[in-house]
């Protein structure tokens, strides 16, 4: 089963690409808490939101451990958001976190207005997807998020693992296999 595809976001998310942003990840590249290449994170552990240090729990936001292709993605993704800014949370620096734009929690009107409210996962999806996309990130990795008014926190986990459609396809497979040879 694909992904959902969502073309009135990717429009969204290409349109405000080609603007120029006020916003930006707030550290300089002297500064000692700049995320580098050599920063070693578990791409398939992250904190319980509640754990990290600064998080608003009452604020939909999307989590990822930082690594530098999760920056990348984190970086263009949360920055739809006007002054949205890309957080690393201490003290191990190795999880990374932002506030969820409103491209990904609302539908658009024509107008271009918010319409009505994502499901918190549809809209974690569409979080996800654009990082992976803006980020060129692949392989497994974990990622935590919550959406408020109406969601309830989620967890996700990417790579390493079958769809449920392949699993449904092989099972039905199996027992078409079986009848035909037993």
């Amino acid at each position: 089963m694909s992904p959902p595809t969502f073309p009135a976001l990717n429009q969204a998310i290409a349109a405000r690409a080609a603007a120029p942003s006020s916003s930006s990840f707030t550290t300089t590249a002297a500064a000692a808490s700049t995320p580098t290449t050599t920063t070693k994170c578990n791409h398939e552990s992250m904190p319980d939101l509640s754990q990290i240090p600064g998080l608003p729990q009452s604020r939909s936001v999307w989590a990822i451990p930082n690594w530098p292709e999760s920056l990348a993605g984190m970086t263009a993704c949360c920055n739809l958001k006007p002054d949205n800014e890309v957080h690393i949370a201490e003290p191990d620096r190795c999880a990374l976190w932002c506030f969820i734009p409103d491209e990904f929690l609302f539908e658009r009107k024509k107008d271009g207005t918010n319409g009505k409210r994502r499901d918190g996962a549809v809209a974690a999806d569409a979080m996800g997807q654009c990082v992976r996309n803006k980020g060129n990130v692949t392989g497994a990795y974990i990622t935590v998020w919550q959406v408020k008014e109406g969601g309830a926190p989620g967890l996700g986990r990417t790579g390493k693992m079958m769809s449920l459609k392949r699993v449904v396809g092989m099972g039905v497979w199996g027992v078409v296999v079986w009848g035909v040879l037993g």
